[in-house]
Formats: C-alpha cells, structure tokens, sequence
C-alpha cells in the first residue's frame, strides 16, 4: 500500500452442535447542521498540534472513519457525532451512543430499526452520571494531548497515547495499537474541517479518520428520538426484583445428562464456586475456586483466588497454596465471570416479555455474551451456528419462594435447535463446610 498524507462455567455439557450467527444491520446518518452556533468554520489554524489544542474545549463536530485492506479496498465506513448532548457511532451492527438528559445520562443503540435507549448509567458508587462530556463517558479529542506532537501542516504521529487516542475515536480497541505501523496527520489551509489522520497497519490495513462539520454537527436519527420524546428506560419492577437477586450472587446451575438425568450442580457464592457432582456423574470437568484475601492458610498468607478441595466425608478443606490459580480476588467479575455479570442484566430494553413473564430477545451481542458466560460460544462458533434467539422464564420469582430461571438459547444448522441453562436455589446456595472454612480464617485475622 503507498501510504498517504493528505488530503456448561467451566463445565461443558454438550457434546455437539451444527451451525449459529444472525444479527440485523440497522443504519444512521448524519444530517443538517444543529442550531449549535459557532465561528469554528471560519477559524484557521497555522498546525495540526494548534487544531488538537482548539478541538480540546469543542463538543461540535462529526469524525468520518473509511477503513480499508491492503489493496485499498474499502471495508467499512460509518462516522461519529460528536454534540453537547449526545453522541453516536453510526457503524453498522455497531451502533452506540450517550445521550445527557435533566434526569442524567444514558447509552443508546440501534435495535429493530429504532434507537433504543438504555436505563440511567451509575458511577462505582451507584450515583447517576449527570454529563455525558464530564464523566468520559467516551472518547473524543477532548482526551487528546498534544504536548508530544510535532507543529506542522502535515506531520507523522509518534505519541503512543495519541495514536491510541484516535483507535478509540475509531471504536477499535486499544490493544489494536501493537499492529500500528505508523501514523500522520494533516490540515489544509488551516482549516479545522480539513483536519485528517491515517493510521496504518502492518498488515497494511488503514484507517482514515477525518474530521468535518465542525460546529454544525448533528444526527438526524438522534434528533428525531428526542424530538419524540426520548428518555431513559425504566426497569420493570420484575425485571429489578431479579437483577438484585442475581447480585447477591448465592445461586446453582443445574446440570443433566442427555436424557435429562441431574448429574451435577455448579454453586456460586461471593467468595467461592463449588462444583457438587452427583456420584455417577462422568465428564464433568470443574475447577473448585475459592477467594482468599491475606488470608493464612496452613502458615501460608494468601492473596488471591485457589484453587481447593473439599472432603465430602471429612468435611474438610485442602486449599493449594503454593500459587494463587489467578492473582485477583474477585471471583465474581475478574476469574469466573459469574452469570451476574452478563450484559443482558443492564438492558432489558432488548427484551419482549409475554403474559407468562418469559423475556425473549434477538439481539446479537446480548447472546453471543450468554453463550460466552456458560462456556458454549466457541462450540457455536466452531460449528459455524447462527444464534437465533434468548428466552429467560421469569414467571415463577413473582409468586414462588423458591423460584428456579430457565433460559432457553435456539441457534440454527439445518433446523432449530435449544440449548436449556438453569438457575436455580436463589440465597440458599450456601456449602456449610466452606462457610465454616471461611469464617475461621476471618476469626484468625
């Protein structure tokens, strides 16, 4: 290329599967000018560097990105609207974006040919997020430092956090940054709509991302939401019930064999899992984690999560201290990835529910998220599946006391087939011996 400066959990029950995928393309683009006002146009900039510097305390403006191959080939182009009060990335199967709001701020996507907004986003703390801008709720050049650039109408990029910087812009991922190759910028008679990067790979793949609109940057497709009307999404009382039971993080998965015999139960809890096998149960394979945090076992200080076994008959615990299975103690988000931590628990917005509290779904991330969490997505994947549909039966946690979840995940090959997941024993999940192991080395501290 000539390069340019321009212008089922650790176990797994099934055995086989034969074809899944899906999704849908939805579209956007950007419009007629906001009524945004700004002399931003008729500003000239002598330097890349002094452009970077004016776009730092700008909120106005869209950022064309054309990806293309080796031989020049366009692969994807889509863009990004930056405004005050919102902003969206149009690329297709892709599409994200914060919109701010009196109440506070939230995420909005593209699903079923319509913008779909998110709940309202919390900080760590559980406070709503107030502005979209305030909080980097995303990347822009607001991000960008310009101190280790060169001036210049037209210079190559050097400065690891600006290239990285732009990847984001681009909505690729950071990690991306090891495959850079080089990367420059250019302005044009000063022009901050002129502005333009190109970052290329080893590969010799490219992205060119450009900027323009300047002041007068809007989308038509976000404009029209919230000329309608659009605000945060509000959780069903149900839907909220469940989400904090989930996060209590004291339940089991079922597990069964194929003629549908129980064989096993995976149990979570805070601070441990806990693979419970039947006795005639073959081929389940688990790792018995438990979290352990400067905590003294057999005169070894732990930090961490280990692996550990439990004695059935003795009741007792061996822990394998001589290195920790992973440096982290959050066995909940950082080793295991409980069923918690799935994406679909923050947007019940992609969900129908019937009269029977079964929610359904298509969305394809929200499912391919699922198959990941219960350890089936590279067996889908591999099997060149296409993902058709998620259902969760909810119907029981409105009357029952111990209610059980179902959820049912349909991919196709020749036909449809359903994979069937069950959660079940809702806060009373508990394995005495571990819970006695535990408080004891609580009691020792």
């Amino acid at each position: 290329m000539n390069k340019r400066i321009i212008s089922v959990s650790i176990l797994s029950l099934v055995a086989s599967l034969s074809s899944c995928g899906g999704g849908s393309s939805p579209s956007s683009s950007v419009s007629s000018p906001s009524s945004e006002s700004s002399t931003s146009a008729k500003e000239t900039f002598g330097s890349v560097k002094a452009a970077i510097n004016a776009l730092k305390g700008k909120k106005n403006y869209t950022v064309y990105i054309t990806k293309t191959n080796a031989t020049d080939d366009i692969i994807e182009q889509y863009d990004v609207t930056y405004t005050a009060q919102y902003v969206y990335d149009s690329r297709q199967d892709h599409e994200w974006g914060y919109v701010g709001s009196e109440e506070g701020a939230y995420s909005i996507s593209y699903y079923q040919e319509k913008i779909v907004p998110s709940v309202l986003l919390k900080d760590p703390l559980g406070d709503p997020y107030m502005d979209i801008w305030e909080d980097k709720l995303f990347k822009s050049f607001a991000d960008m430092s310009s101190e280790r650039l060169s001036d210049g109408e037209s210079i190559e990029i050097n400065a690891k956090d600006v290239v990285i910087n732009l990847l984001l812009i681009a909505d690729d991922a950071s990690t991306s940054y090891v495959k850079v190759d080089s990367c420059n910028a250019s302005i044009t008679d000063g022009d901050i709509n002129s502005l333009i990067f190109y970052i290329y790979f080893a590969d010799n793949s490219a992205y060119e991302i450009k900027l323009e609109e300047v002041g007068t940057s809007s989308s038509s497709l976000i404009d029209t939401f919230l000329k309608e009307g659009g605000k945060p999404y509000e959780n069903s009382s149900l839907w909220t019930k469940v989400v904090e039971l989930m996060d209590e993080n004291n339940y089991s998965q079922k597990y069964y064999d194929e003629t549908g015999v129980w064989i096993g139960d995976q149990i979570f809890m805070p601070r441990y899992i806990y693979l419970n096998r039947a006795p005639t149960a073959s081929g389940l394979v688990s790792y018995d984690l438990v979290s352990l945090d400067n905590d003294v076992v057999d005169g070894v200080t732990c930090t961490g999560t280990y692996l550990y076994n439990l004695n059935t008959t003795t009741n007792t615990i061996a822990v394998y201290t001589e290195r920790p299975y992973n440096a982290s103690t959050d066995l909940v988000n950082d080793v295991f990835s409980y069923p918690s931590t799935m994406k679909l628990w923050d947007h019940e917005e992609y969900f129908s529910v019937d009269e029977r509290n079964i929610y359904s779904t298509t969305r394809l991330d929200v499912m391919r998220d699922f198959a990941s969490n219960f350890f089936v997505l590279s067996q889908i994947d591999a099997a060149g599946a296409s993902l058709v549909s998620l259902s969760i039966h909810l119907g029981q946690f409105k009357s029952y006391a111990k209610p059980t979840m179902l959820f049912d995940l349909v991919y196709h090959t020749d036909e449809d087939y359903t994979m069937n997941f069950t959660l079940t024993n809702f806060g009373i999940s508990n394995v005495a011996a571990l819970d006695s192991f535990l408080a004891q080395l609580e009691a020792a501290k």
